[in-house]
């Protein structure tokens, strides 16, 4: 009779089952996950001055100024399309100059709608800085903090959600990170009549 070698065999069953105990991790091995960085600064490098109306093609083809720079004690201008009523909803908006936008939300109420742009020029005696509002609008295009270009389109024109017949309301300021405002005041300081300065920065432009 032959042995019987069930205990050999249990024995290797024990033997190919067994685990072995996992090796302490080794510090130096560890790698550590590194903390997010820092989104970058927004380009504010100041340009040339080089500014143009914000609505047409040409700019300022096809429109008209409904309502003007201090008439009403009004801090910007009201641009209508010359067709009337609400002809010029959703129509393009354009950057006035070079620039970062400095807001770019639904304020709801009279405003709507709202893109801020900064701007900087480079002119003889340094550099000076600007804001342009563009309210009311039916859209947004940019976000904030975003480089934009001259004549980039930001947004579209819009009626303050049904507050308004279509229009944009524009303003310039040349005191930067002001309130929102009122639109309207007796007084205008740090305000600008927009085609004035957009005629005054116009030699930084290229030809044509």
């Amino acid at each position: 009779m032959r042995p019987i070698l069930l205990p050999t065999v249990l024995t290797a069953c024990v033997a190919t089952t067994a685990t072995t105990p996992p090796a302490e991790a080794d510090a130096d091995t560890i790698t550590e996950i590194a903390a997010p960085s820092a989104p970058a600064a927004p380009d504010r490098t100041p340009t040339p001055p080089c500014a143009q109306l914000p609505v047409g093609e040409p700019p300022g083809q096809g429109y008209r100024v409904a309502q003007g720079f201090g008439t009403n004690r009004h801090l910007g201008e009201d641009w209508n399309g010359v067709g009337g009523g609400n002809t010029d909803l959703g129509d393009p908006v354009y950057a006035m100059a070079d620039g970062v936008v400095s807001a770019a939300h639904d304020f709801r109420g009279g405003w709507g709608r709202v893109v801020r742009i900064e701007h900087r020029f480079t002119l003889e005696n340094g550099v000076e800085a600007f804001e342009s509002l563009y309210a009311h609008l039916d859209d947004i295009a940019v976000e904030l903090d975003q480089r934009v270009e001259r004549g980039q389109r930001i947004g579209s024109i819009g009626d303050a959600h049904g507050a308004y017949i279509a229009h944009l309301h524009l303003e310039v300021r040349d005191v930067l990170r002001l309130p929102l405002g009122p639109g309207y005041a007796s007084d205008p300081s740090g305000y600008i009549d927009p085609r004035a300065w957009v005629a005054a920065h116009r030699s930084g432009c290229p030809p044509g």
